[in-house]
């Protein structure tokens, strides 16, 4: 029974033995398929991640590509804008400013020149009359005293001897002239007509102005317009003389009859002086005007060379009665600004002699006629003057042409070119370019502005 027991012992014993030998076994075969099953699973993972790391390789090599394709596209952009604006600048858009200062002179004079009336031009400066400027003035007068009076027309004539002999003429006092209306006339004084000449193959009748007067009293004798004819009825039986006729060299006036009013003579000198210097007022007023409205050329006109005259009016030639009238006239002599320039300029510095000054300041000069009761401004055609005293000569410069001499050009040459061609030009600053790494000045002119100043030149 013993053994019996210790055989089942031992065979139960064997037998767990056995059993811990397989549990062994499968929990060995557990952990190892484990074992293969966390390999396998970490090398999908690796296997994974290797190629997820491909795909980020592969997805990231070309967007790396178009990001530097970009940026340098960008950068030509702006290069290219860079030059476009670069471009713009240095030439549409450049410009240059130059201040130039240019010379004035003061210049005294004291000489006496020779004039003539333009056109000509054989003396050292032609002149210009001014004129006729005219003005009347009216105002009335109550001081006075009315008088019955009777009184003839009078004027000049110029009678024409026509003999084709070349005969003179005698005429004795009051010889008769009558005018085509049959009003009379008398020559006053004596007269010899000279005859006649032939010139250069035709015939010069003789000539002669006298004075004539009306046969009788009233305002009928009057002739208003020069060159009216008269005949000499006294002549008609000689047949040499049968032609010989007279015009008219001035008014044929004063002729009344009836009353008339004689005003205070005090009063009526009082009202005159006033009326003409109203008259002068208004002469010198259209004078200046004048001048300043010439633009073909600038006018000089000196005191001394405006001449005024004033006449009274009378009933027959439009003033009423119990009317003080008075009409001024005035004549100027004027010279053109260039040629009185052109005279003055020796005086001023031998260095700026050779280029003419543009305007003058004649303030400071006075101008006398030599010999000036022989002057005569309607009829005289030349004069001798002395020009006295200071005045200012300014110089000025072609902006036009100096722009166009300078474009293009670099800063020393424009400096070389304001020394050697613009001797007027005194001083000059350094061209202001833009934009300022420019070293040359625009090639169009019209980008040039020249602006200019004024200083007394000095040697």
């Amino acid at each position: 029974m013993e053994d019996e027991e210790m055989n089942e012992e031992t065979q139960s014993a064997e037998e767990g033995d056995e059993s811990r030998k397989l549990r062994d076994i499968e929990r060995s075969n557990l952990r190892g398929a484990q074992g293969r099953a966390t390999a396998k699973k970490r090398r999908s993972v690796k296997t994974g991640q290797k190629h997820s790391a491909g795909k980020q390789v592969a997805q990231g090599r070309p967007k790396r590509r178009q990001k530097s394709n970009t940026g340098k596209k960008a950068a030509i952009f702006f290069a290219l804008v860079a030059i476009i604006v670069l471009f713009l600048l240095t030439t549409i858009f450049a410009t240059a400013r130059l201040e130039v200062t240019l010379s004035s002179a003061e210049v005294s004079v004291d000489g006496v020149f020779q004039t003539v009336r333009e056109p000509a031009q054989s003396k050292d400066i032609s002149y210009q009359r001014l004129g006729a400027f005219e003005a009347r003035q009216e105002a009335p007068i109550t001081n006075g005293t009315r008088e019955r009076q009777n009184t003839r027309a009078e004027g000049t004539v110029v009678l024409y001897n026509v003999n084709p002999s070349g005969e003179s003429l005698d005429l004795i006092n009051r010889t008769r002239l009558q005018s085509e209306s049959g009003k009379i006339y008398r020559l006053v004084g004596k007269h010899v007509i000279p005859g006649g000449k032939t010139v250069k193959g035709k015939f010069v009748p003789g000539s002669k102005e006298v004075k004539i007067e009306a046969n009788d009293f009233g305002k009928d004798f009057n002739l208003p317009n020069i060159g009216t004819r008269l005949s000499v009825p006294g002549l008609a039986k000689w047949k040499e003389f049968a032609k010989t006729y007279a015009t008219t060299s001035s008014k044929i006036v004063g002729g009344f009859s009836g009353e008339r009013f004689i005003p205070d003579s005090e009063e009526a000198a009082k009202i005159r002086e006033q009326l003409q210097r109203d008259i002068e007022k208004k002469l010198r007023d259209e004078l200046a005007q004048s001048v300043a409205n010439n633009s073909l050329s600038e006018r000089v006109v000196f005191e001394e060379g405006i001449f005024i005259t004033f006449e009274s009016l009378s009933e027959e030639q439009g003033c009423k009665q119990e009317t003080i009238c008075e009409k001024g006239t005035l004549y100027a002599i004027s010279f053109r600004e260039t040629e009185l320039a052109a005279l003055l300029v020796k005086y001023a510095p031998a260095s700026i002699q050779s280029v003419l000054p543009a305007r003058i300041e004649a303030k400071g000069l006075s101008m006398n006629i030599e010999k000036s009761d022989e002057f005569e401004i309607v009829s005289s055609t030349e004069f001798s003057f002395r020009l006295s005293g200071s005045a200012k000569l300014f110089w000025d410069i072609d902006t036009a042409l100096l722009t166009s001499d300078m474009a293009g050009k670099n800063r020393k040459e424009v400096a070389d070119i304001l020394t050697n061609e613009y001797p007027q030009v005194i001083q000059h600053e350094t061209p202001s370019i833009f934009p300022a790494w420019r070293n040359t000045l625009p090639g169009n002119k019209e980008k040039i502005n020249i602006e200019t100043k004024h200083l007394q030149h000095s040697e």
